[in-house]
């Protein structure tokens, strides 16, 4: 996506206002996001430690995102500019038996190796064109007993 360097700034600048960043595993597929906040002053850029830095968080009911130690998030993580990915899924998706858990494996270690996780929450039981819908109240309840109030959606 394309944006002025006026637009930048004040995305950078609404994004240090926040505790979390949050978008969809169709964002982070096709933009391979960082989701840090680039601005002098804050941690990473100039400031102490990470303070100032949201975390980033994917929605990602059904374990669409292959992520990988390349990945912006986890690299800027990894390079001290921001904290490691939070990844919410739906409780039962992928087992951890043969190629593809051993794949969910290494993504797991990738994520934690860089202080992110995956947060596990129920789906509503409902479906919309064939996919999982996640129960949003259930969401918003885990994010904030993690202690992120104030979390900005960002999308494409």
């Amino acid at each position: 996506a394309f944006q002025s360097a006026s637009a930048k700034a004040m995305t950078h600048y609404l994004r240090s206002r926040y505790d979390g960043i949050l978008v969809g595993v169709g964002t982070a597929i096709a933009d391979d996001p960082a989701l840090n906040c680039r601005i002098a002053g804050v941690g990473g850029y100039g400031g102490p430690g990470l303070a100032g830095q949201p975390r980033p968080i994917v929605v990602d009911p059904e374990g669409r995102w292959k992520f990988s130690s390349e990945s912006r998030m986890i690299k800027v993580a990894r390079e001290g500019r921001g904290l490691g990915p939070w990844i919410v899924t739906c409780r039962g998706v992928g087992g951890e038996s043969g190629e593809e858990g051993m794949e969910r494996r290494k993504r797991r270690e990738v994520l934690e190796a860089v202080g992110g996780r995956y947060i596990v929450v129920d789906w509503s039981g409902g479906c919309k064109e064939g996919k999982r819908q996640f129960d949003w109240g259930e969401i918003l309840r885990v994010l904030r007993a993690e202690g992120l109030t104030r979390v900005m959606i960002e999308g494409g």
